[in-house]
């Protein structure tokens, strides 16, 4: 379940829409900062899940086999924090 983004006033923020090669970005950026000194772990592509509600994310990743425990951690923190402002956007026709 992701958590709803609330502004100032109390009213909920509509998460921001990107293709899954924006979000990767998104993902990738915010991941190196945290994970700086680990050039060996990546994830996948962000990609489509069937939310179960409408509190659920659209998108998930899948960290590398290789990932290490503290890396896959920190996937874990972003993905929640990062599902909360970005759905994966629909695929053009």
């Amino acid at each position: 379940m992701i958590e709803i983004i609330w502004d100032m006033h109390m009213n909920p923020i509509p998460a921001t829409s990107l293709a899954a090669a924006d979000l990767f970005v998104v993902l990738e950026r915010a991941y190196r900062q945290k994970a700086r000194n680990c050039a060996a772990c990546n994830f996948s592509l962000p990609f489509r899940t069937g939310p179960r509600d409408a509190c659920d994310a659209n998108w998930s990743v899948i960290a590398s086999s290789e990932c290490c425990d503290i890396c896959k951690l920190i996937l874990e923190e972003l993905i929640a924090k990062h599902q909360a402002r970005y759905t994966l956007a629909d695929r053009l026709n």
